[in-house]
């Protein structure tokens, strides 16, 4: 039941009440009080068996009104619930995914300075490989955030790998700017995809 109608039928109800005493007035307005309590006990009666069904209504009415706006605060503070939880799992779970993904960018370093080049080859495909399967598959979770910005540290990454496939010193020139531009490309990175997480 609608809350307008049960307040229509309150106010139904109240009129109903108001016009009984009005109709008893009308028609009795000639007459004096009486002194005569078998005259009282008449009017009681009247009143009683005229107004005690329509209060009966109107208390049921009240009790319907209050039991449907608890029920609906009820709903209300469900679909809220609902929209929490919802919005707490996809909060966790892009957590979960920015934690994995800075991991494996962390591992670049250990792979541009393992002495081993075979594992440093096999680290740096891993870890390319990784970056672009998050921005292929994990993007979803970052609607806002263009795969473009990216482009920019997925190339320093292929440089990097290139630098250890062509088993370049770590100390020449061309790998100190490919380092240096992997700190920068890497902290825009951090900065986006944290101002994404903490914005939400």
């Amino acid at each position: 039941m609608k809350s307008r109608y049960i307040r229509l039928s309150l106010i139904i109800v109240s009129i109903l009440i108001i016009l009984n005493f009005v109709i008893f007035i009308f028609f009795f307005r000639k007459h004096t009080l009486s002194e005569n309590i078998s005259d009282w006990a008449s009017f009681a009666d009247y009143i009683g068996g005229t107004t005690n069904i329509l209060i009966s209504i109107m208390t049921l009415l009240v009790t319907l009104y209050i039991a449907y706006e608890i029920s609906n605060l009820e709903e209300k503070r469900n679909i809220a619930n609902i929209e929490y939880d919802k919005n707490k799992f996809k909060r966790e779970l892009r957590e979960k995914e920015y934690s994995i993904i800075s991991e494996n960018l962390e591992n670049v370093w250990f792979a541009v300075t393992n002495e081993d080049r075979k594992a440093s080859k096999d680290n740096f495909y891993t870890i390319r490989q990784r970056f672009v399967n998050f921005i292929k598959y994990k993007r979803y979770l970052f609607p806002e955030i263009n795969a473009k910005d990216f482009q920019s540290l997925d190339n320093v990454l292929i440089g990097l790998s290139e630098l250890v496939l062509q088993d370049l010193e770590i100390d020449s020139p061309e790998s100190n700017k490919l380092i240096q531009d992997f700190g920068r490309e890497v902290n825009l990175f951090h900065r986006k995809m944290q101002g994404y997480i903490t914005s939400e």
